[in-house]
Parts: structure tokens; C-alpha cells; sequence
């Protein structure tokens, strides 16, 4: 833990330092700056602020032990010089007009030094003691004051035995993932330059020249950026209509938490293959994984996802510090029966297509997203990889190494980080905490990287094949119900649903019997099986698409009187005879003709596998296709995905949801009228097994009953 702070500037005794005031580094001239908007991004990042001030989420930290003791003077020169050749670190935001503006103002930086009681880790192997962990947080949460700057600031901690570790804390406002690799490499040559300096004044050699002034970029940026939107608008208009709205997690609620992420050489060399064959880069095979991975976990088939982008597109940029990056919107249409190698080809040309609009920012994508009216965010979930090497400190004669650290806040729901360093990639899934479990994080890496083995190995595999190739566990309504199929005695036909409509023309029996197979391949709901003999939970499972078999009776010579007392004869037969559930399929079909161009169709199955909603879709398929056997039939998304999102909620919030809800509520309801009771034998083996026999009494609306209700509802919402 912390034993002791020093103020705000004061450092240690530095008398053997061996460096002079008189042959200090010169910074870069100063220069006035006219103060100018901020970049449409900044715009955002400085709204986040205002509306919720104290938070972490836009600081980016870089901090490094150092196994040895740091000349805490030439380290603050070092600094010092850096920041006087990048205006952006000396940024400022002040409001001018009512409209936030920015500007470089000569504030010297921030130095903050505190002395650990207990020892830094002695290896990178090993992670540092949690009260200095705590220590390290608290300085990179501290807030910035975006109208007196500085907006970035140097801590030092120094332990008993002489190691030290140095943190630069940075504000995004200012700084981005670029400008990280460029502040160390500034800090790394300013210090081997001041530390092998003798004691006398000694001349200093002019770093290299720094690229465009931040500023002068800027103002050209915000000259041209109404222009390029002109011509990018016809693209977004049709690329963002009917974007999938996302799933609003509590707004104020920006605690997060990290699983970690890692990608072992075998499956990088399969990535790198597989984006080397497609044309594309492995940047594009990891995005599609990740989608791909979010959609078996969530079941939404249109995933949009955040990316970033450097923006450094001109040679003069690459030097210069501050905020350049943009961030992408990009939107991924899975389709399920597509292959993985269609699949990857798809999202290649998305992301060529969003690229050539690069400089669009994202500020300007997201304020036309919501004039669609659309009032939530474009995305909540990131996807950022670094192809870089992560910055490293150099120190002449001692050995540091990169603390992997990051704020304890954010404003996505998640974020996939990854580093590729060569022979590995190493990262984090950064989620907000409200929003995920840990177990969810844990599954849903996990799930991540088996993605990426299914995509890197069976390129000419679909994603429903992956999905649907195993075992999965049931929704709670389906348990229930069988669990009461097990329970009920034979032959109550327990659950067992019957669809009975009449058909007022000629049927050809084999086009009927190829309607019917278009739609076990389309609805694979229809080929579910249960298994749960020796299993600690029961599970269901599909089977491969069985071929229809119908039942076909002719009536048609019997006079209408035997025709309904045959049909009630069979109903409950059919009803009686139930399904095995370990035995799919769970589906019956039978065609009755009953007079000229006259028919009846049985369509039975057991509840587990289809519901009322599934009906209507399943019959509207199969008239289209037996009207046009060669309509493309749309398949719907997976049944094992919704099960999957189903499993993972959290069984405690409902269970809160449900105790809030029946508050007060303690007897059931009773009937106004007289009930039949039923005196059940006391050697009964299925005490709560349903009877065999049931009644029904139909009541039918008028239209115009009908019609008024349905008005009442629409007026109503």
C-alpha cells in the first residue's frame, strides 16, 4: 500500500542527478494558436464529460515497472520535451459562443511521485500486489479538468527495493491508440539522450522533425468534413436503415469488469492462412468470428459492431500526437445457412465499402442514425485490435516491462481487445458489469475461440451446421412440459397439439408430400428429439431432416353424419397415441379427402418442439410452396440460438421481477361456479397426472364484435 505522497511537483533529492537547468532540452517554439472548434469525435468524448462528470471511460493509461531506479529529473525534462513538440498534449477546452473550442495553452505538466511500502513484482510473470494495483487505479481515475489542463499526467511509484513504476495517464480527448507508440518512442530518445550527457553543458542534437501541427490537421478537417458527408450521405442512408436497435443496459452504470482473451500461434498461423486465401486480413477473420460468436450467444442475426480506424492516411500524420482516429459503424447481416468462406467474403466487402468513408465522423453517422428516429445508440459492443507492437519503454541499463492495465469504467456494454504480437494474440473482453455476468464472459470467450477453430478449419461449413451439431439444454417451459409428459399415464395424450384445417381443392399428393419436406429442411425446430436417461438435466438435440410421411384416407363415398364421427374417432385416437419424445420426429401428418376437391389435413406434434406463433408461420410456407415449389423459403434463425440467450439470463432478476409482481397475491383465483370433484384412488401411482378425457366449448364472436375490437386495439396501441 502507500506510505507516502509528495505534493504535486516535488520530487526526491536529485544533487547526484548530474543534469543543469542551463542544458535542459529545447521544446518546440512557442507559437499562438486561434482556438477552434472541436473535431465532431471530441464533440462527443466532451458531451460524455459534461453529462457524466468523474468518470474513467475516456482515460488511456500506459503504465511500465521499471526494475531499477529512474533520475526522476531527466524523466520530467523527458516529458517536458515530448509534450513541448506535440501542441495537442498542452490542449485545452474553453467555451466560446456557447460552443466548446479548443487550443494549446502553456501549462507545464503534471508530475505526481509516491512511495510504496510494499515491494513491486520482481518478474513480469508475476502481477503486482493488489494494494498497489488499488494505489495505480486511484491515479489513473482521477479527472482531468478539461478547461485548465494539463490533460495528461506522469505518476511515478517507487518501491523499498529501488524498482519503480511509471504511469502516463492521458485523456482521449487528446490521445489515441497512435499517439501511445509515438509519446514512448519521444520519451525513450529524450531520455537516452539527457541521460548520456556529461555533468557540462553539452550540445543537443534536434530530435526528428514531428509531422503536421494537430491543430493545422483539425481545421482542415473541419473545412472539408461537411463536403464529404454530401457525397457519403446516399450510402448511410441505405446502410443504416432498420439498424437493430440495442439492448439498453443502465445508461449511468459504467463499472466494468475483464476476462482475458488468448489466441495461441497454431490458431494466428490458421487466421492468417485463411485471410491470406480470401484476400483480406486477419483483422476481418477475427471481426467475423467475434459477430458470429455474438450471435450464437445473443441470437440477433443483425450485428452491428463499433470498430476503430486509425485515420493516418497521409505520411505527415504518422509523427504527430493527438486525436486522429474515427470510429467505424459496421453492420453484418449473418445468414446461418451460409458458408463460413461466403460469409468472411461478405464482411470483407462491408468493410471496403465503410472504409472508402473513413473520414466520416462518427458523430455525423450517429446524428443521422437519429434523425431516422432512432433514439438509441448505433452499437453497444467494440471490436479494437492493435497490429502494432505495444509501446516500450527504454531505459538505458535497466529492464522494463509493460503493466497491462485499464480504467475500471466504461461505456459499451463490450469490447473485444486484442494485441497481435506475432506469435500470439493476447487481450481482454472488457464488458460492462451491469450488463454480463462473469460466467457469461467466460462462456462467451470461450465460445470465441472455438468459433475461430470452426471458421479457420471448415471454411465450407455453415454457421447452422456449427450451431445445431450438439446437445443443448431446454427453455423452462419446455422442462415443464416434459416433465409432465413423463409424468402423465399412457395415452394422455399429454401436450400433443392438433391442427385441423380443410382444403377446397384438388391435392396432388406428392407435391403435397414436397411442400411438406421444404419445410422440415426450412423449420428445424420440427426435427428436435429429448434425451434424458442417465443425464443430470435433460437435453434436446436435432436430428437430420426426416422425409414426410403422410397419411392419406379417403372418405369422400361416407355421408357427412360418419365423416365428423370418424374424424372425432380419429383426433382422439391420434391424441391418445401421443409421441415417444426420445423418438423423433414429434410430428404427424394425415390427408383425408372428404368429397370432390374437398380435404381435411391432421397436422399433429407435441408442444415441445413448436408453439401457436410457429403454426402460422409453418402454414403460410407450406401454401406458398405448395402453390410455387420452387419459392425460395427464407429460413429463420436458429432455435438453438434463442435457447442459448434464453439460458444466460440472469435467474435472479427474474425471480425479483416475479416476487415485485405477485406482491400481495397469496390464494388462487375460484371459480363462480359449482366444480365436479373427482375422488382420486389412494394407490394412484401419478397423483397429479391430468385426466384422459376433456370437454371443449366453442364460442364464436360476430365480425362486427370482431372488427370493433380490433379498431379499439390499434386506437390503444
Amino acid at each position: 500500500m502507500v506510505s507516502q505522497v509528495l505534493p504535486d511537483g516535488q520530487i526526491p533529492d536529485v544533487s547526484q542527478a548530474g543534469v543543469t537547468d542551463s542544458s535542459e532540452p529545447s521544446p518546440a517554439p512557442n507559437r499562438t494558436v486561434t482556438p477552434i472548434p472541436l473535431l465532431p469525435d471530441q464533440h462527443l468524448i466532451w458531451m460524455f464529460e459534461k453529462l457524466h462528470p468523474g468518470t474513467s471511460v475516456y482515460h488511456i493509461p500506459l503504465a511500465y515497472i521499471v526494475r531499477g531506479a529512474v533520475d526522476p529529473v531527466i524523466l520530467e525534462q523527458a516529458v517536458r520535451g515530448a509534450a513541448g513538440r506535440h501542441p495537442a498534449l498542452a490542449t485545452v477546452v474553453h467555451l466560446k459562443t456557447d460552443h466548446p473550442c479548443q487550443a494549446p495553452e502553456q501549462t507545464e505538466p503534471k508530475f505526481f511521485y509516491q512511495a510504496l511500502s510494499q515491494p513491486l513484482p520482481e518478474s513480469s510473470e508475476t502481477d503486482p500486489d493488489p494494494d498497489i494495483v488499488s494505489a495505480l487505479q486511484k491515479q489513473i481515475t482521477r479527472p482531468f479538468d478539461l478547461e485548465t489542463g494539463p490533460l495528461f499526467r506522469t505518476v511515478v511509484f517507487t518501491d523499498p527495493d529501488g524498482r519503480t513504476l511509471i504511469c502516463f495517464v492521458f485523456h482521449h480527448m487528446i490521445f489515441d491508440g497512435w499517439s501511445a507508440g509515438l509519446f514512448i518512442q519521444e520519451i525513450n530518445r529524450w531520455y537516452a539522450l539527457l541521460a548520456s550527457r556529461p555533468s557540462t553543458r553539452t550540445a543537443m542534437p534536434e530530435p526528428a522533425r514531428t509531422g503536421i501541427d494537430f491543430f493545422e490537421y483539425a481545421a482542415r478537417r473541419l473545412r472539408t468534413q461537411e463536403q464529404q458527408w454530401d457525397a457519403a450521405r446516399p450510402f448511410f442512408d441505405d446502410y443504416l436503415k432498420n439498424l437493430p436497435q440495442p439492448i439498453l443496459t443502465d445508461p449511468t452504470g459504467f463499472a466494468a469488469a475483464f476476462c482475458p482473451v488468448a489466441i495461441d500461434a497454431d490458431c494466428l498461423m490458421d487466421i492468417r492462412s485463411l485471410a491470406a486465401a480470401h484476400h483480406t486480413t486477419p483483422f476481418a477473420v477475427l471481426l467475423l468470428c467475434f459477430q458470429l460468436t455474438l450471435y450464437r450467444f445473443n441470437g440477433i442475426p443483425d450485428q452491428v459492431t463499433g470498430i476503430a480506424h486509425a485515420a493516418r492516411d497521409d505520411m505527415d500524420t504518422e509523427n504527430t500526437i493527438g486525436f486522429f482516429m474515427n470510429t467505424l459503424v459496421i453492420r453484418n447481416r449473418i445468414q446461418a445457412d451460409r458458408s463460413f468462406s461466403d460469409l468472411l467474403t461478405r464482411l470483407a466487402h462491408t468493410l471496403t465499402q465503410v472504409i472508402e468513408y473513413r473520414h466520416i465522423p462518427f458523430h455525423r453517422i450517429s446524428q443521422h442514425y437519429r434523425e431516422q428516429r432512432q433514439s438509441a445508440p448505433c452499437f453497444n459492443i467494440l471490436f479494437l485490435m492493435q497490429t502494432m507492437d505495444l509501446p516500450a519503454l527504454s531505459i538505458p541499463g535497466i529492464q522494463c516491462d509493460r503493466l497491462t492495465i485499464q480504467p475500471p469504467d466504461t461505456n459499451m456494454d463490450l469490447t473485444l481487445e486484442l494485441y497481435d504480437q506475432q506469435t500470439q494474440l493476447t487481450g481482454w473482453m472488457k464488458y460492462r458489469s451491469s450488463a454480463f455476468s462473469s460466467q457469461d464472459m467466460t462462456m462467451l470467450s470461450r465460445q470465441f475461440k472455438q468459433m475461430i477453430r470452426h471458421v479457420s478449419k471448415q471454411t465450407e461449413t455453415t454457421l447452422e451446421d456449427v450451431l445445431d451439431s450438439s446437445r443443448f439444454r431446454l427453455s423452462p417451459m419446455q422442462h415443464s412440459m416434459l416433465m409432465e409428459t413423463l409424468r402423465a399415464p399412457q395415452g394422455a395424450g399429454c401436450y400433443v397439439e392438433q391442427v385441423v384445417f380443410d382444403i377446397h381443392q384438388e391435392i396432388d399428393l406428392q407435391r403435397f408430400s414436397e411442400a411438406w419436406n421444404r419445410i422440415l429442411d426450412c423449420h428445424t425446430s420440427l426435427c428436435l428429439g429429448f434425451t434424458w436417461k442417465g443425464l443430470k438435466e435433460p437435453r434436446q438435440f436435432f436430428v437430420p431432416t426426416p422425409l414426410a410421411t403422410i397419411e392419406y384416407n379417403d372418405w369422400s363415398r361416407f355421408s357427412a353424419f360418419k365423416k365428423k364421427e370418424y374424424l372425432d374417432m380419429f383426433l382422439m385416437a391420434d391424441r391418445r397415441l401421443g409421441f415417444s419424445l426420445d423418438k423423433p420426429p414429434l410430428f404427424r401428418i394425415a390427408l383425408i379427402k372428404t368429397g370432390i376437391r374437398h380435404y381435411t389435413c391432421i397436422w399433429s406434434f407435441h408442444h415441445c418442439i413448436a408453439d401457436g406463433r410457429s403454426m402460422v408461420f409453418i402454414l403460410r410456407d407450406l401454401f406458398a410452396l405448395y402453390q410455387n415449389p420452387g419459392l425460395p423459403l427464407k429460413k429463420p434463425e436458429s432455435f438453438k440460438t434463442y435457447i442459448n440467450w434464453l439460458n444466460r439470463r440472469s435467474e435472479q432478476s427474474d425471480r425479483d421481477f416475479w416476487t415485485r409482481y405477485l406482491k400481495g397475491f397469496t390464494s388462487s383465483m375460484t371459480f363462480p361456479f359449482q366444480r365436479k370433484e373427482t375422488i382420486q384412488p389412494e394407490t394412484r401411482r401419478q397423483p397429479i397426472a391430468i385426466h384422459l378425457t376433456t370437454g371443449l366449448n366453442q364460442i364464436l364472436l360476430p365480425a362486427e364484435t370482431t372488427q370493433k375490437i380490433k379498431q379499439a386495439c390499434r386506437k390503444n396501441n
